[in-house]
């Protein structure tokens, strides 16, 4: 999705993918604060983006295309 740090302001989702009203561009800010955190908690930006939505008392429902994907999502749980 657009937390995970896969698309940026420099290569924004192709074709029409309606999952935010928000531009690339706008994000920009947000998903660099997401790397920055990321890195220092030897975590993904999908998995700072999990976990900052279960620390604010929400329960997130992720996408997991594969088993990898799945696995990545559980490593948002206990930090």
């Amino acid at each position: 999705g657009s937390l995970t740090g896969k698309y940026s302001a420099e290569n924004p989702p192709k074709g029409s993918r309606g999952f935010s009203n928000y531009p690339m561009q706008d994000l920009q800010p947000l998903l660099d604060a997401l790397k920055q955190i990321a890195l220092k908690h030897n975590k993904t930006q999908a998995q700072v983006a999990l976990n900052w939505v279960i620390a604010k008392g929400a329960m997130p429902i992720p996408g997991a295309k594969n088993a990898g994907q799945a696995q990545e999502n559980v490593g948002a749980l206990g930090w």
